[in-house]
């Protein structure tokens, strides 16, 4: 069976009427106000205390973190306007013709108006907007405007008197201002005041023309006036027409008659012997930059136009001899063709430096060779100044990018150098091989050193040690003999010190059993 308990109770009001004496421990409520009261047996309620809240105790121990709450939805990635060439995947956003999509299946190029498949429509794209007010409107005629033209707010240009109006009633035009200025009431001051003023009613037809007659002041003069005054006769021009200089001041020199004239003659001065073929048969008037004045068609004849191409104009800016060498490339070297030497190759030509003949090349000398046709190399026979001296070779003819202390061997096939490696007689058997003194990648200017002293420093060499090309690495020297049946065995040369390489390839080499 249940058990309730109920509580004396009354209003705040009755209970202060009353005024009962509660037993001890009994408890009564203040049923509109909420606050009670207990009885001690002997004092009457209105001497009674409510029963307060005691002071707050202290803040009780953090409680455990609860268990994590189930994920939200999917976020909406926003790419803005379509593109037919985006990968688009689920939750992508896109704007069309003001119209926004979701994608809902991954897809390309799936154009979101017409493949719901794909999309979803996101946001409607929203209704137009309110035409704006019309604007003022421009007529133009000659005279004032009619008084039923045009609605008020609209403007009218007389272009008779350079003036314009404002529509300011229903039939009324309101003047505004004027596009010109009138100089007659400016003290006197009249158009012809002005130096940079030329009246337009003085060339009345075509082909009059405007001639100054002084300070400011022009003339109208025809065709045939103009011709007069610049000593052309009056022969009607034509393009097969070459009019004839008068003769000026022609006094003991001699003469002679210009091509194409009438028999005319030009005094030269004192110039001696001076006739028609000493002069350039015309003048040309070029139709570009870098052009120069010649002949190509084979036979005397008229100039003609050369196209001059970015080497010869180099040459042609250049300021002097040795610049131009320099462009060249061909500085303290001086070229002659071979008259005392039997060629040893078509079209040779004998290069002589100073100090002795090709063969006999001092120290300090470069000779440019063509190893090829499509790469150019400079073999040099300097003792150095960097990190190798003896004969170097300067080319752009590098197969793969290359760095300093790397072993190269030339390939036939391509006639370019590539990392060698022991491993295969073609890559470091009977093969011309070289170390990169200065690398590159491809097409940029490399050094090699053919044969002489190579000289790193932190290179770590072992005094004395004979070095070969490593099978491990491409490109690598080792000190030991690569050991793998079918490796090439090839001696490079001896370290001299632990920096310093005695580069001195052997031609002979050995195949591992």
């Amino acid at each position: 069976m249940a058990i309730q308990i109920q509580l004396r109770r009354d209003t705040a009001t009755q209970w202060t009427a009353l005024n009962p004496t509660l037993a001890q421990g009994e408890l009564a409520v203040e049923t509109d106000t909420r606050k009670f009261k207990i009885g001690d047996g002997v004092t009457a309620w209105s001497s009674l205390t409510y029963f307060t809240q005691g002071t707050q105790g202290p803040q009780g121990e953090k409680g455990d973190t609860g268990d994590t709450g189930p994920a939200g939805p999917q976020g909406l990635v926003w790419h803005g306007a379509w593109s037919d060439a985006h990968a688009y995947v689920a939750h992508d956003g896109v704007s069309v013709d003001g119209h926004s999509y979701v994608c809902i299946l991954a897809n390309t190029n799936k154009p979101p108006a017409s493949e719901p498949t794909y999309w979803d429509l996101l946001a409607d794209k929203g209704a137009d907007g309110t035409n704006g007010t019309d604007g003022a409107v421009w007529y133009t005629g000659s005279g004032a405007p009619s008084g039923g033209l045009g609605v008020v707010g609209d403007f009218y240009l007389d272009y008779t008197n350079n003036v314009y109006y404002e529509k300011t009633g229903t039939s009324t035009w309101t003047q505004r201002g004027t596009l010109g200025q009138d100089h007659g009431s400016l003290g006197g001051l009249a158009d012809d005041d002005h130096p940079q003023y030329i009246k337009h009613s003085l060339a009345e037809t075509i082909s009059d023309f405007l001639v100054a007659s002084g300070a400011g002041a022009f003339i109208k003069k025809t065709l045939a006036e103009v011709k007069t005054i610049l000593g052309l006769g009056s022969a009607a021009y034509t393009a097969s027409t070459d009019y004839a200089v008068a003769a000026k001041g022609v006094t003991g020199g001699d003469s002679h008659d210009h091509v194409g004239g009438d028999g005319a003659q030009i005094d030269h001065g004192g110039l001696a012997g001076l006739s028609d073929a000493d002069h350039v048969a015309g003048s040309v008037g070029f139709t570009a930059t870098d052009k120069l004045l010649g002949r190509a068609t084979t036979g005397a004849g008229a100039g003609e136009e050369i196209a001059c191409g970015a080497a010869g104009r180099a040459l042609l800016d250049d300021a002097d001899a040795d610049t131009q060498r320099a462009t060249l490339g061909i500085q303290g070297v001086n070229f002659f063709t071979t008259t005392d030497e039997t060629p040893t190759f078509p079209d040779s030509i004998r290069l002589q430096f100073s100090g002795g003949g090709l063969t006999q090349a001092p120290v300090g000398s470069v000779l440019t060779i063509g190893l090829d046709p499509e790469h150019s190399h400079t073999l040099d026979v300097d003792p150095g100044t960097g990190n190798s001296w003896g004969i170097r070779l300067t080319t752009t003819a590098g197969g793969e990018t290359l760095a300093a202390k790397d072993v190269v061997y030339l390939k036939a096939s391509d006639s370019k150098w590539w990392k060698a490696k022991a491993d295969a007689a073609a890559t470091s058997g009977p093969v011309p091989v070289a170390i990169v003194v200065t690398g590159g990648t491809v097409g940029q200017s490399i050094v090699l050193l053919i044969q002489g002293v190579m000289e790193v420093t932190g290179w770590g060499l072992t005094v004395g040690a004979q070095y070969f090309i490593s099978a491990g690495t491409a490109g690598l020297i080792t000190l030991t003999p690569p050991g793998t049946a079918t490796n090439i065995i090839r001696a490079l040369g001896f370290a001299m010190t632990a920096t310093a390489l005695h580069f001195n390839p052997s031609t002979d080499f050995a195949e591992k059993s």
